[in-house]
């Protein structure tokens, strides 16, 4: 009987407590979770080395969940893509948007160039012999200056292919084998010279010579032109202000990081209606702190448990983080009431 009554005094008690708690206790209570968090970058810039040796860049917008491919660099057979960093960078350095990371070099789009543009000088010198009314010298004499031309390029072919060999294979420099191909180059031109003259020597009709040697003109032009464009397009220029990251010896060549942060938070299932879009959250001892933008609708498997992401913007104070820290952050959820709060608190002992 004593017992009996003993029981019901504490129930009583017990009662009476959480009765006098309602009261006492503020109108609601706070509530939060701690779950752990990923520091990344709100949005960066890759430029990476393909597979078939071909440069890509791109950016990442993780606040808005998207990637995007900006610029494709395609190496053609025989080429060689090079990136060439602009010399002031320094790494961990900052940038601001629209400055100059550096440019993408084209061996085989530079030698191009060179070719038109020693063309268009071979053009332009028989236009001006054509409209000044030079006579033909004797045609024999033009046919066996483009005999002499064409074998003296045959004999600067081989010898670039055979230095070309021996370059790949580390016996000779790259000065001497640039030396042996720019010989070549001219040689080459030679031969359009010759060509230009005979055919000058050989056409009946004056006019007929200077309106195709014009055209000729117009089309060297345009394919410079074109070239020109390429070149320019190959200036790469950060898309963002933030810090530059180098990585020799990586398929990531150099990276862009913005300076706002992201934390990329692990929800699990069973706390995902205690977080909500706009809920702050707090690293440490509340020296780093964020806000919730966004909360993902796919789950994964974590440690043998169902999560979720959550993106939460940070200040500027998260700079100090390094990019890839995966740390404990407290998600201030939305305040109860105290009846509420007691609840909670009795599920989650009887429910565990």
């Amino acid at each position: 009987m004593k017992l009996s009554v003993s029981r019901n005094s504490v129930i009583i008690a017990f009662i009476v407590i959480l009765v006098v708690l309602l009261f006492v206790l503020p109108a609601t209570i706070p509530t939060s979770i701690t779950v752990p968090g990923k520091v990344l970058p709100a949005q960066s810039w890759y430029l990476v080395r393909d597979t078939d040796g071909s440069l890509s860049a791109f950016s990442k917008d993780v606040k808005a969940g998207r990637t995007k491919t900006i610029q494709t660099f395609s190496a053609e057979r025989g080429d060689m893509v090079t990136f060439r960093p602009n010399q002031s960078l320094t790494p961990g350095g900052s940038v601001q948007n629209g400055d100059t990371l550096g440019l993408v070099h084209s061996e085989l789009l530079l030698e191009r160039l060179e070719e038109l543009r020693g063309k268009l000088g071979v053009l332009e010198a028989t236009l001006a012999a054509q409209q000044a009314g030079e006579k033909a010298p004797i045609v024999e004499e033009a046919r066996h200056r483009l005999e002499l031309a064409r074998e003296e390029a045959a004999v600067q072919q081989q010898i670039v292919n055979r230095q070309r060999a021996l370059f790949e294979k580390n016996l000779l420099s790259k000065e001497e084998f640039e030396l042996a191909r720019g010989q070549y180059q001219v040689a080459k031109l030679e031969v359009l010279a010759a060509e230009a003259h005979l055919a000058s020597v050989q056409m009946g009709e004056r006019e007929q010579v200077i309106q195709v040697t014009q055209a000729q003109i117009r089309s060297v032009h345009n394919r410079i032109a074109v070239i020109e464009r390429q070149l320019e397009q190959a200036v790469l220029r950060s898309p963002m202000a933030g810090s530059v990251i180098f990585s020799p010896g990586d398929e990531t060549i150099m990276s862009v990081e913005s300076s706002p942060r992201l934390a990329i938070l692990s929800i699990a299932l069973k706390n995902l209606e205690s977080v909500s879009i706009g809920d702050s959250i707090v690293h440490g001892s509340a020296d780093i702190t964020g806000e919730i933008i966004r909360v993902g609708h796919q789950a994964f498997q974590m440690n043998g448990e169902q999560v979720v992401s959550a993106y939460a913007t940070l200040d500027n104070s998260s700079k100090a983080l390094p990019t890839g820290l995966i740390a404990p952050w407290k998600v201030m959820g939305t305040s109860v009431s105290p009846a509420g709060y007691i609840m909670e608190f009795f599920q989650k002992i009887f429910l565990q």
